[in-house]
């Protein structure tokens, strides 16, 4: 996928987790079935933590990322690829942790969250968008569940990543429905 189709499957995915999240009447924000692993809020801090560390990363010039973490060493792995080996992750036992588990975002509170997320994408696209498709795949950095990736996978996983969290909000939902 070259930076312009991933630029744009980012931007949209994080504008429709946007959009649930500001959408959802109040019952449906805070529900979270038994053993579902978070609710809304806590969906919406996770991502936004995690946002924050590659915006906070992609403000870094390009020589200090190279000079911290290397150069690639492998060619990078697909948008599929990437997934799958999220999924497999997921599989073996890989959770959040440390500054990754999220806290209780109120309903109240959520548009002010979710505002921040949508700078911090802005942000990520403005400048990892500099790149080229080139340094995408040289410059490496690291990932608390998958290691090293280049920047190219990091904005797959990234970009796959609230998708999933939007895929885990449905899901919980759909346990509210068929409890009323």
């Amino acid at each position: 996928m070259d930076k312009k189709s991933i630029f744009s499957k980012h931007r949209k995915n994080y504008k429709n987790f946007a959009h649930l999240l500001a959408s959802m009447p109040e019952e449906d924000y805070l529900y979270n079935h038994h053993g579902e692993k978070w609710d809304c809020g806590q969906q919406l801090d996770h991502i936004n933590r995690t946002v924050a560390v590659l915006a906070k990363a992609s403000t870094m010039p390009r020589f200090l990322i190279r000079l911290k973490f290397g150069k690639a060493n492998r060619p990078s792995r697909s948008y599929d690829e990437v997934v799958a080996f999220y999924r497999k992750g997921i599989e073996d036992g890989f959770k959040a942790t440390g500054p990754f588990i999220p806290e209780a975002i109120s309903y109240v509170d959520r548009q002010f969250h979710i505002d921040k997320m949508m700078k911090n994408i802005h942000k990520i696209e403005r400048n990892i968008g500099k790149y080229s498709e080139r340094n995408l795949d040289e410059i490496i950095v690291p990932h608390p569940a998958l290691g090293i990736l280049t920047m190219r996978e990091i904005m797959y996983f990234t970009t796959y990543h609230v998708e999933d969290h939007i895929r885990q909000i449905k899901r919980n939902l759909s346990y509210r429905k068929s409890e009323t």
